[in-house]
């Protein structure tokens, strides 16, 4: 039956359970409703839609059980209790403890549609054998479920029907598109939502609307997703997009709204692109840019992708994506989904963030017409600041449209937060690449991470061109990545595959490097084949090398009754120091060894003292001295010379009194560190040098202050009292290697490769200079000095009064002046000598030239130069 407004659909409850008693005991409660209402039924819209395209909500079943989910045993007997009261049962699709279907028809078509709703913590806390836990957990679960449909109506399809359930209602769902003359409107989540409260009238739904418009030479598509429901802490969020494409360029762009639920600033971003649909794009042929992308976003944050992704990363894929006539609807409608709405476990890739901020640009371009990349920059503010760059490109040799013999595609990503302080840069060849024929295919990766200061592994790096030594990565440290072998495999169709591998890694405390080679042939009965391999690990303080070469090759022949097979094994293996080997030849069963040199077991042997200042302790920049730079001193700020701060501070330097602050560094760890003999912070308790096999060492780094008066008779240095003065001191506690400073090494991985519990100096800040002088002056005696006699310049004999003489006429006032600098210069030395050095000025001695050459552009007029008679001496 039909529903009227004010009136409550028809329906039952039934509940049923097996007989069980305790936890054996399987119950479960169906609630059907007949509603039987479809777009017919909408106001004003409803009388245009034709009974044939008429989608209708027959029945609403909603349902729980006790058990989740339910054995099939369990759900055979429920309901056959439910067929004796003549009602449906449990669906076999039924996989959670709440759950709800639909019986939806269209077209004269009926199908059935079941969701689960997710369990919640109430549902958790429930008994086994007790009801639904009370509360709103069945009213904020969501369900919903789709069915393939894919029916065809004349120019209408219908894609897919189905219900769901949430905080609304319960809404009938398609999802279809119309095609009419190059125009196509297409339709995600197009429906009617009947409340489960009273009056229970039905209203209309659209999750998504999309416009594409064909006819050559003008391509349209647009559309606008309404997100349901909205991101949490939202009253609504909806998202469009837009394409133009016409014969000279196109332009696509998407945006997004959401608006809070509590006044706050709005959430939105936009992208967009402009592109060039010609052959050519514009800058010289050897590099032409044939699109642009830029973006930005406000209270929103962007997920970034990571390498094998990007296909499915919006922002490049809007780089690179290519329309298709007669789906331009859809194809907006699809990037609007991926980019606003989660993907299973991933959240959106874009989503409302309060207080962030980013900003977008991009480009794709050819290189000398075989190489074509698209390149993105995304940089994110707000908490933390993050850098990201984004490429893919492929290279075909030859060009198209020839017949490619290789193709190389890549995606690279590099990457800075500030939040973890890391630096990565990744890279990886996708499975299209190929080289000499399409079945020999390219492989691997690329991997590096820097771990800054504020990281939780400063000073560590890792670089790595497809992996690391066998040996190196049973104990990899685990925040280092993981990386394919850069690779090549070749079935060749005739019996025979060639596969190769080769990987090489640095880090703090080795290098590593090794390949192999795969060679199999077979024909019927005979086959063949060799393994090459060979390994490299070179560790560093102490040095020590492993080395292994092995050459495996074999044949056998299948009789039937027995496979017979030959096979040469030679390999040789060297390590060092102490250097030492074994070399091996192996053939028909009979294995040769051959010993030489020390054996593995031994330990490499310590470096002395002498070995490990020569090898490993830094030495003096200046070319040929001997002399060690373990310990150095570093201006940080104030530093007024041109000399470059980061030098180090030499003897004598000019200095700002003000902003004056350095820091002290030693390449050996102290276990203390003494300012004037006073201890500043904690350091570990004792030091380890690990190539000298020496634990348990103490080492100290002082340092000193003196100050030496120069203004006095007799000029003596004397301690600085630091504490007195108010001096800034900082322990500085820098990373350092465990391969030089860690303790003593064990059988298993060491998770860092750096220590950061030794002293390795001070940072210090002087303070202000602050003034013992006590002026009696005021500011007002000196706010303004009256000229007497007060005329116009220049002045004459009149104005002084008698005794005063007029200059002789064409007298050059301004070169006497100048002249007289030499005169002026001594004067002004002999009363800069006179102040204490405190109040000195830094040009005391200055030759005044540069303002002799322009002190005629100083004078507004000539300077009286009169010579006064007695009464003016």
């Amino acid at each position: 039956m039909s529903t009227d407004e004010g009136q409550e659909p028809a329906g039952d409850a039934v509940q049923a359970g097996d007989g069980g008693t305790g936890t054996s005991r399987t119950w479960g409660v169906l609630v059907r409703a007949q509603l039987h209402e479809g777009l017919s039924d909408l106001p004003v819209v409803g009388v245009y839609v034709p009974k044939s395209l008429d989608a209708k909500l027959n029945l609403l079943t909603v349902g729980a059980t006790s058990k989740a989910p339910l054995p099939a045993s369990d759900r055979t007997r429920l309901n056959a209790v439910l067929a004796k009261v003549k009602s449906a049962g449990f669906p076999p699709q039924w996989t959670s403890r709440l759950g709800a279907g639909a019986s939806l028809s269209i077209g004269g078509k009926t199908v059935e549609v079941w969701a689960p709703m997710g369990s919640t913590s109430k549902e958790k806390k429930e008994r086994e054998g007790d009801g639904p836990a009370a509360g709103s957990a069945f009213y904020d679960s969501t369900a919903v479920a789709w069915y393939e449909a894919n029916l065809q109506l004349g120019p209408l399809v219908v894609e897919r029907v189905g219900a769901r359930y949430d905080k609304r209602g319960v809404s009938a769902l398609l999802d279809a598109r119309l095609s009419v003359g190059g125009l196509t409107l297409s339709a995600d989540g197009l429906g009617l939502v009947v409340p489960l409260k009273a009056p229970y009238t039905p209203s209309g739904c659209l999750d998504g609307l999309g416009v594409g418009f064909h006819k050559a030479p003008v391509t349209l598509s647009a559309a606008l997703l309404n997100q349901t429901p909205p991101p949490e802490g939202y009253r609504f969020a909806v998202a469009g997009m837009a394409v133009i494409e016409v014969p000279s360029v196109n332009v696509e762009a998407v945006g997004f709204y959401a608006q809070p639920e509590h006044g706050a600033d709005p959430s939105l971003f936009l992208f967009g692109t402009l592109g060039f649909t010609g052959q050519k794009g514009i800058g010289p042929p050897q590099f032409q840019i044939t699109k642009f992308a830029a973006g930005f976003g406000w209270n929103s944050a962007v997920r970034e992708a990571q390498v094998g992704q990007f296909s499915t990363f919006p922002f490049m894929s809007m780089m690179e994506r290519q329309h298709t006539a007669g789906d331009e609807g859809k194809d907006a409608l699809a990037a609007l989904d991926g980019l606003v709405k989660p993907s299973g476990a991933q959240p959106a890739w874009v989503t409302p963030k309060t207080g962030q901020v980013w900003i977008a640009a991009g480009l794709e371009f050819v290189a000398f017409e075989f190489v074509t990349a698209q390149a993105l920059a995304l940089a994110q503010f707000g908490s933390e600041v993050s850098v990201a760059v984004l490429l893919h490109a492929a290279a075909q040799f030859p060009k198209a449209p020839a017949t490619p013999y290789g193709l190389v595609e890549i995606e690279a990503k590099a990457a800075y937060h500030s939040g973890t302080d890391v630096f990565s840069l990744d890279a990886t060849i996708l499975n299209s690449s190929f080289v000499l024929d399409r079945a020999c295919r390219l492989g691997g990766d690329l991997a590096l991470r820097v771990w800054f200061g504020r990281s939780a592994h400063p000073g560590d790096f890792v670089c790595t061109l497809g992996g690391y030594h066998p040996e190196f990565e049973k104990k990899k440290p685990a925040h280092y990545p993981a990386a394919r072998r850069l690779s090549i495999d070749w079935p060749t169709g005739a019996g025979l595959s060639i596969h190769g591998e080769v990987y090489l890694a640095l880090t703090p405390s080795s290098f590593m490097v090794g390949s192999l080679l795969k060679v199999r042939w077979e024909a019927g009965p005979i086959s063949a084949g060799f393994d090459a391999k060979v390994n490299a690990l070179v560790q560093w303080a102490p040095f020590h090398f492993d080395v292994e070469i092995e050459l495996d090759a074999w044949a056998s022949l299948d009789l039937g009754f027995k496979t017979v097979t030959a096979e040469v094994d030679v390999g040789v293996h060297v390590w060092g120091p102490p250097v030492g080997g074994t070399a091996h030849f192996s053939a028909l069963g009979y294995d040769i060894p051959i010993d030489f040199g020390a054996k593995q077991s031994s330990a490499p042997k310590p470096l002395t003292a002498d070995e490990f200042r020569a090898q490993l302790l830094p030495k003096a920049k200046s070319t040929g001295s001997e002399q060690d730079n373990v310990v150095v001193v570093r201006p940080l700020t104030g530093v007024l010379s041109q000399q470059k701060s980061e030098a180090a501070l030499p003897s004598a330097r000019q200095v700002s009194s003000r902003t004056f602050s350095f820091e002290t560094a030693t390449a050996v760890p102290a276990t203390r560190v003494l300012l004037n003999n006073v201890a500043h912070g904690a350091s570990a308790a004792t030091l380890s040098i690990r190539p000298m096999d020496a634990y348990e060492v103490h080492s100290v780094h002082t340092v000193a202050f003196t100050r030496t008066r120069v203004d006095q008779p007799d000029p003596k240095a004397e301690d600085v009292d630091t504490a007195k003065e108010s001096w800034t001191v900082e322990l500085v506690k820098s990373p350092v290697p465990k391969a030089l400073w860690g303790d003593r090494p064990g059988t298993g991985p060491e998770a860092d490769a750096t220590r950061a519990d030794y002293g390795t100096g001070l940072r210090i800040t002087v303070p202000p200079p602050r003034s013992t002088l006590r002026w009696s002056l005021k500011a007002a005696d000196i706010a303004h000095e009256p000229l007497t006699p007060d005329g116009p310049m220049p002045l004459t004999s009149g104005t002084w009064g008698p005794g005063w003489a007029d200059p002789p006429s064409g007298t050059d006032a301004a070169g006497v002046i100048t002249g007289s600098v030499s005169t002026l210069r001594a004067v002004r030395s002999t009363l800069c000598q006179a102040l204490p050095p405190v109040l000195r000025p830094a040009d005391a001695d200055d030759a005044l030239t540069a303002y002799a050459a322009v002190a005629d552009q100083y004078l507004n007029a000539d300077p009286l130069l009169a010579h006064g008679g007695k009464s003016a001496q």
